[in-house]
């Protein structure tokens, strides 16, 4: 199953805060890796440094809902399963058809 770990990077009231808040970010993401059953499938950050997206591989929410905690002294985050724009549109597709077969009865 696919989830999607969005993040963003907590407003500092100052310039002092901020670079405090990097600086712990960056010293626990050194040495970092993911969670024994969770592979990461991307991992982009916003190219304005206020947060990004990690999708990852993970049989249940546990392995996902362990990289979050692991971050949230830097970050606020959502963890959601996804599902593939292909995957999702025939969903749509059959919900649709049971609409219109029962709003015809």
């Amino acid at each position: 199953m696919q989830w999607m770990i969005t993040y963003g990077l907590r407003p500092e009231g100052t310039w002092r805060g901020y670079d405090d808040n990097v600086a712990g970010m960056l010293a626990t993401f050194a040495d970092w890796a993911p969670p024994d059953g969770v592979e990461i499938v991307t991992f982009v950050h916003r190219a304005d440094a206020k947060g990004g997206w990690m999708l990852v591989e993970s049989a249940d929410v546990t392995g996902p809902s362990e990289i979050v905690a692991q971050f949230l002294a830097f970050h606020d985050a959502e963890i959601f399963p996804v599902l593939p724009a292909q995957e999702m549109a025939e969903r749509l597709g059959v919900a649709m058809t049971r609409r219109k077969d029962v709003a015809s009865n």
